[in-house]
């Protein structure tokens, strides 16, 4: 026998590669990521949704203050 299990075939890790959605299931992974480290940090400082977005489209965001 040459200690390699017959009936093992590709990884987990392969599985996406040989489907050709690695790239798709990765940016959909960091864009979760980024939008939950977003909401806990909004959920620690007590900031809504709306607050949130006045705060990314005030006029400073864009240097024109």
């Amino acid at each position: 026998m040459s200690g390699k299990n017959q009936h093992w075939g590709s990884t987990l890790d392969d599985f996406p590669h040989e489907e050709d959605i690695y790239e798709a299931a990765r940016t959909e992974a960091v864009t979760r990521v980024i939008s939950w480290q977003i909401a806990e940090e909004m959920r620690k400082k007590g900031i809504t949704k709306t607050q949130m977005a006045e705060r990314c489209l005030a006029p400073r965001a864009w240097g024109n203050s």
